[in-house]
């Protein structure tokens, strides 16, 4: 399965990938504004580990990040800025 979502479009990256893991989690909200983690998501995210997940908005979608993933791919991220020269 990896190499036909690594070979397809953005668009159908995100099909496949929903297709693979073939169901949704569905969360809900508190009175209070918070959202509780199913536990299987929440590991996933390693949630636990850290206390925290990064939610974060692109594309029209929501999306949530481990905190160690977001980290690893930021210095990434910040790395292409500084070659692509749009690093201030």
């Amino acid at each position: 399965m990896r190499r036909p979502v690594e070979d397809a479009d953005e668009h159908e990256k995100d099909q496949l990938a929903l297709a693979a893991m073939d169901r949704f989690l569905r969360v809900s909200m508190e009175d209070v504004g918070r959202t509780v983690l199913p536990p299987t998501l929440a590991s996933l995210l390693e949630a636990e580990a850290s206390g925290c997940v990064r939610v974060v908005m692109r594309d029209g979608r929501l999306r949530l990040w481990s905190e160690r993933r977001w980290e690893i791919e930021r210095t990434r991220r910040i790395a292409l800025l500084a070659r692509s020269g749009a690093a201030g």
